[in-house]
């Protein structure tokens, strides 16, 4: 089953306010690149491998390479979608 972005988003969101409780997300939606936030490379990692964990899915590096590796909700489902079974 494919997570919906806005699924994603949510859980990005759980995820950075748990390590950042100051963090302001009211602006984070499912288009938004992570990078907008000065999130680092390291908090990437811990962000994909939770959502894989969480949703029981793998990201698939090729689609985060064909989005220019543009991290967002959006480019992280699309990757569950284009997901081989």
């Amino acid at each position: 089953m494919c997570k919906s972005a806005i699924e994603v988003a949510e859980h990005i969101k759980n995820i950075l306010q748990r390590n950042d409780p100051s963090i302001n997300l009211d602006d984070l939606e499912p288009s938004t690149d992570l990078s907008e936030y000065g999130i680092e490379s390291i908090m990437v990692l811990t962000i994909i491998a939770e959502i894989e964990e969480k949703f029981k899915k793998k990201v698939s590096l090729t689609s985060l390479e064909k989005n220019n590796y543009i991290i967002s909700a959006n480019t992280l489902s699309q990757s569950f979608n284009n997901e081989k079974s």
